[in-house]
């Protein structure tokens, strides 16, 4: 989770202009999406909280 804070917080440093955000393709903007709401959820179940 750390690397992925990490490299979200990369990206703002790096002030992408539309163009270049536009090369990210949908289907990876989704994974990165779903990979943060499953380790979300993993995190949640391990210390007991709700889901």
């Amino acid at each position: 989770m750390t690397l992925f804070k990490a490299f979200l917080q990369e990206l703002e440093e790096m002030d992408l202009s539309a163009e270049v955000l536009g090369t990210f393709t949908a289907p990876m903007a989704d994974h990165m999406w779903r990979e943060e709401q499953y380790y979300l959820m993993k995190l949640a179940h391990a210390s007991g909280g709700e889901v």
